[in-house]
């Protein structure tokens, strides 16, 4: 037996220790490196940005159950058949005078240096239909730490978007030991288009050792059927992958910044707060006693940096319970039934406020309608 052999084996495995949790995504704070606003780190948390080196040392130094650092090389560069791993600070075309011999592995172990409770791989973007790149992605999971290391795969929503292509990904990621940790990536909802979520949720059913990173309430649809853990966006920009190159997010005209985004507890939909005030009119938005919002109505967040983190603290207060509903109960159809319940009490909600406020004012979305079949 080798000495890594022998390490692997004393190690708990990656997929024990994350088993059943739900942390948060969040970008690294830019000022103070040892809090981020709005945030409990109760279950651990993922970090990204320019600044989730530092952040992630820091705290591992406070003993934060679980830290993650993700490089987002998906959000830069695609992966290919050649180059399926996306390193920082390596450029394959660039012949460097201190490059080191195994990219991916000097960027695994100096996650480990930080002390992360796992490793990430640095994988590029996966188009859809890039057969190739993702074959190349799984082989190169062969080299990895199953008990330490995450092998990140960041699918485009595309591959979602009929029976054939997820079939390929699952046949392709079923015979690879290690965890895998999925990022769906897209200009907008990765979800929005019919069939996804239930193509997504056959994914995560059907192959072992699944996660669900940087996503929104189909990380809750994910733990629900069978997922080792999830991950949810603090903030819109963490709640899904965008593809290299894609064009940011537009701006209403004639406004320069938006409202806070939160989470209506009944519809189980994300809202710009000012939207929601437009669209209660002349009756008044829902009033939320959790610890975020303390009695305040969710459509009175402004776009001030105080008014996001307490959209942030609501957010996280409302699916941390969720999640704990689930958490207490045994994984298997008990879950799936609980959370089934919960889509279609938000369905139902969809039909009461449409009914008092005129037609067609709240639209359930297609993710919601499929997670309550």
């Amino acid at each position: 037996m080798t000495g890594r052999e022998s390490e692997e084996r004393l190690v708990q495995p990656v997929w024990e220790r994350l088993s059943d949790q739900v942390l948060v995504h969040a970008k690294a704070p830019a000022g103070d490196r040892r809090l981020i606003p709005g945030l409990d780190f109760e279950n651990g948390v993922v970090l990204c940005g320019a600044r989730a080196a530092d952040a992630t040392r820091a705290l591992h130094a406070a003993d934060v159950e679980a830290v993650l650092l993700d490089h987002e090389r998906y959000e830069q560069l695609d992966a290919t058949a050649e180059h399926p791993f996306r390193p920082p600070h390596y450029d394959p075309t660039e012949l460097a005078l201190f490059a080191p011999d195994d990219p991916l592995q000097e960027c695994m172990d100096s996650q480990h240096r930080l002390g992360v409770t796992a490793a990430l791989t640095p994988t590029g973007h996966l188009r859809a239909d890039a057969v190739g790149a993702l074959q190349a992605v799984v082989r190169g999971a062969h080299g990895l730490n199953q008990a330490t290391d995450i092998l990140v795969v960041p699918l485009d929503a595309e591959w979602l978007a009929d029976d054939a292509r997820i079939a390929r990904v699952i046949a392709e990621l079923d015979g690879v030991p290690h965890l895998k940790a999925l990022v769906l990536s897209a200009v907008r909802d990765p979800l929005r288009k019919v069939g996804s979520a239930t193509r997504l949720r056959r994914l995560v059913s059907s192959v072992d050792r699944v996660a669900l990173l940087r996503t929104d309430l189909a990380g809750l649809d994910a733990l629900a059927h069978g997922a080792v853990f999830a991950t949810i966006g603090i903030n819109a920009s963490t709640r899904h992958g965008r593809p290299p190159g894609a064009p940011p997010p537009r701006q209403p005209k004639g406004k320069r910044t938006r409202s806070a985004t939160v989470l209506h507890p009944r519809l189980m939909q994300y809202f710009h707060s000012e939207t929601l005030d437009e669209r209660y009119g002349y009756h008044s938005s829902p009033v939320c006693d959790c610890v975020g919002c303390d009695g305040r109505r969710l459509g009175s967040f402004s776009g001030s940096p105080e008014d996001i983190a307490r959209a942030n603290r609501h957010n996280l207060a409302i699916w941390s319970m969720w999640a704990n509903e689930l958490q207490a109960l045994p994984n298997g159809s008990q879950r799936r039934h609980a959370w089934r319940r919960r889509c279609r009490d938000a369905l139902q909600a969809h039909e009461e406020l449409n009914a008092f406020l005129g037609p067609h004012v709240f639209e359930p979305t297609p993710a919601l309608k499929e997670w309550a079949d």
